[in-house]
């Protein structure tokens, strides 16, 4: 999936994503995923920012299965069957479709993780917010595949930067 980064060469972040169906498609499917599968996912990622809710979920799958009502109880919890999933098997819940988001629409997703339509407005009000001109803008157009959608969910989760954790390096040494 192509995507195009914005960086502010003063800040040092990554102000804006710009993407397409498919990568908000997919960001937004871990809306619909059970936690449990989410943390699932994400695991030995979040383990080492000792993540507390990771720990509620390790914990559980440590737990003897006598500890539960039933052992399926356990597995329910700690590995949620879904169809909510980043492959294609989530165009199981959206009705008539696979996708959650309009076909050829182009998105921005701000460093808060934000999700706007793209615009030249929405662009210049950030410039703005940021009190940034266009000679402090770089841009990359790089390619992400589902590990950096996997990536920034687990940013979005730990950080306040997540676009410039996941994507900052796509802009090689950043020149102080």
């Amino acid at each position: 999936m192509k995507v195009k980064l914005l960086r502010s060469r003063r800040l040092k972040r990554i102000l804006l994503l710009e993407c397409g169906k498919d990568f908000t498609d997919k960001l937004i499917a871990f809306l619909v995923m059970p936690v449990g599968s989410v943390m699932r996912r994400l695991g030995s990622s979040l383990a080492k920012d000792g993540n507390a809710l990771y720990n509620v979920y390790t914990s559980l799958a440590k737990l003897e299965d006598t500890a539960f009502r039933t052992s399926w109880t356990q597995t329910v919890l700690i590995d949620p069957s879904s169809y909510y999933t980043l492959g294609a098997s989530y165009q199981h819940f959206v009705p008539g479709g696979t996708s959650f988001v309009a076909s050829g629409a182009v998105f921005f997703i701000g460093e808060d993780l934000s999700i706007s339509r793209s615009s030249t407005s929405t662009a210049l009000q950030l410039l703005e917010a940021v009190e940034s001109s266009f000679s402090d803008i770089d841009y990359r157009e790089i390619e992400a595949g589902e590990d950096k959608v996997l990536l920034l969910v687990r940013a979005g989760l730990t950080s306040t930067t997540p676009l410039t954790d996941v994507f900052g390096t796509s802009f090689g040494k950043v020149k102080s």
